[in-house]
């Protein structure tokens, strides 16, 4: 939603400054920007689910510890 709306923002500053708001289609740098940002992010949310996925397993493995834990003190 930030990145949205700092878009928008962008291409309101872009027009009122007498700008395009939007590149020419033919624009090859930018397009490879685009193609390059996007992989990245792709990688980076790779990378976040990866480590959430370790996260819940050390947390399933605490869980786990500390009920049998309570089961044996609740003898």
């Amino acid at each position: 939603m930030v990145a949205r709306t700092r878009k928008i923002n962008s291409a309101a500053h872009s027009t009122h400054a007498g700008e395009p708001s939007v590149r020419a289609p033919d624009d090859r740098a930018s397009a490879s920007t685009s193609r390059h940002y996007a992989e990245s992010a792709s990688s980076s949310r790779g990378t976040r689910v990866s480590e959430l996925l370790g996260m819940l397993a050390n947390l399933t493995d605490l869980v786990t510890r500390l009920t049998a834990q309570q089961a044996i003190i609740l003898r």
